[in-house]
């Protein structure tokens, strides 16, 4: 029977730090998008997975959260996650390379009130 465990050296490392790295410049850009103002979650979500097709693949549909929405909204043109009035917002996201997958999430706070709770 063969064995589907995944040992280090079968990892590579370049391309899972590769993965790692542009997961991390997207994020930053989904952050930099809140701070500038942008309030509408669509619009942030198709900027990132914009990005990850010019370099990979994302991992999976970018979520943004606002408010209550624990996780896993994907912004669509039906229901674009207008996110003007929320306090605070999840953003999380999965870049694939090669195989390869990077995940990774953060919690934007806009209302100080909410920072026990982020």
């Amino acid at each position: 029977m063969a064995s589907l465990a995944i040992t280090f050296m079968d990892v590579d490392i370049d391309t899972v730090r590769r993965s790692g790295k542009l997961l991390s410049r997207l994020l930053r850009k989904a952050y930099d998008l809140l701070e500038s103002g942008e309030r509408c979650g669509l619009k942030i979500a198709n900027a990132l997975e914009a990005e990850a097709w010019e370099h990979a693949a994302p991992a999976f549909p970018c979520n943004v959260g606002p408010d209550q929405v624990a996780a896993h909204l994907s912004p669509t043109d039906a229901e674009p996650a207008d996110i003007r009035s929320a306090r605070l917002v999840k953003i999380d996201f999965g870049v694939h390379v090669d195989g390869w997958i990077s995940d990774a999430a953060f919690t934007c706070v806009f209302d100080e009130n909410c920072n026990r709770v982020a």
